[in-house]
């Protein structure tokens, strides 16, 4: 997918050229995922800490999944921080329909070796 600003058609194609498309959008659906439960708890109108009393965590523990700096997020504490906000988890796998996501063919590297014979 071309975007419109030129910085960003330049880091898709280094994505690509890196190989890191599967990292890159792994990063990005769970840092979308972490703005979802602030959003939910936003929309519920609770505070971190009544949120934290909730699911039996402490409010640091919520302010730092909401921000994106939890990499331990385990389905049971998913499923009971849905549950807090009133909310039934669901989890669902999708096709991934990224440009991001599409395998691109790997450059050759230029080696000074010889090829084994």
């Amino acid at each position: 997918m071309k975007r419109e600003k030129p910085f960003m058609n330049w880091l898709d194609d280094k994505v690509g050229e890196w190989n890191l498309g599967p990292e890159v959008e792994e990063e990005f659906n769970r840092l979308m995922l972490h703005q979802r439960i602030a959003d939910l708890r936003e929309r519920a109108g609770l505070t971190q800490a009544e949120l934290a009393k909730r699911t039996g965590v402490s409010q640091p523990m919520i302010a730092k999944l909401e921000s994106g700096r939890a990499h331990n997020l385990t389905l049971r504490t998913f499923i009971r921080y849905a549950l807090a906000l009133g909310y039934a988890p669901r989890v669902d796998f999708v096709p991934v329909k990224s440009a991001m996501s599409r395998r691109r063919p790997r450059r050759r590297s230029r080696s000074t070796h010889p090829a084994p014979a």
